[in-house]
């Protein structure tokens, strides 16, 4: 029979496995686990500033070297998503998203971003964490992004710009559906008075009749899958036909 200081090793030892697996999720229980070790939202806030400082690092590698004439693409996750060699192929271009990013927080990184050279043009996706996980009403987020379009242009009026309008989600209540239109046509007037071309997202087949995202067009709640990402790109060289011609000059 075991004697009962290896009982209690086997008995610790079986609970030690349990919060193994528990904490790589193999087992239930795992994000609460990890909530005890170190809280969720200063977890996430870490790994959002880490994730952050990669994408930094690796635009200043890019620009060792010169990128005149690019178009670059910035913005949140839907920008560092976005397909740009396979959609644009031969196209000038830079990705200088970084996923779950607040307007603020892109303001403050504008210059890192820039390209060694002058940019031919930029291209958007600004507000949509403002719009959701800040909550923010729409006048609030169209504030922030003028400010982050004044921050890209300078004093280069003449910048081609494009502003892609926030996407829905997947299963967006009513209220949110509203907010959401309210917010796109803030946007929208915001281009039109800083010449700047707007791309309406609020249509099909990317929105669907209730205002959420498409699920045959989603990777996920939040994110366009590849199908979606080709109708964006067809909705991007319609509105903007100045910056459609580098896109598609080779």
């Amino acid at each position: 029979m075991p004697s009962p200081w290896r009982m209690s090793l086997g008995v610790l030892a079986l609970a030690a496995a349990v919060l193994g697996l528990a904490w790589i999720d193999v087992l239930p229980g795992g994000w609460t686990l990890r909530g005890w070790v170190e809280p969720h939202a200063k977890r996430e806030a870490r790994a959002r500033h880490e994730h952050s400082q990669e994408r930094l690092l690796l635009f200043a590698r890019e620009n060792e070297e010169p990128q005149s004439d690019s178009i670059v693409f910035a913005g949140s996750s839907t920008m560092e998503r976005f397909p740009l060699d396979e959609l644009f192929p031969g196209a000038e271009t830079l990705n200088r998203g970084i996923g779950d990013e607040t307007c603020e927080e892109f303001y403050r990184r504008v210059g890192a971003s820039r390209p060694r050279g002058p940019a031919a043009a930029w291209v958007l996706y600004l507000g949509s964490l403002d719009f959701r996980r800040l909550n923010s009403d729409p006048e609030v987020v169209v504030q922030r992004v003028e400010a982050a379009i004044g921050a890209i242009r300078g004093g280069r009026t003449e910048l081609p710009l494009v502003l892609i309008g926030i996407l829905p989600e997947q299963g967006m209540s009513a209220a949110m559906v509203t907010r959401l239109a309210q917010t796109n046509a803030g946007l929208a007037q915001l281009c039109s008075r800083l010449d700047v071309d707007f791309v309406d997202t609020a249509r099909a087949p990317i929105t669907g009749a209730d205002g959420s995202l498409s699920p045959d067009h989603a990777v996920d709640a939040l994110h366009l899958n590849r199908k979606g990402y080709g109708v964006l790109a067809g909705w991007l060289l319609e509105a903007s036909p100045r910056v459609a011609a580098r896109l598609q000059a080779k």
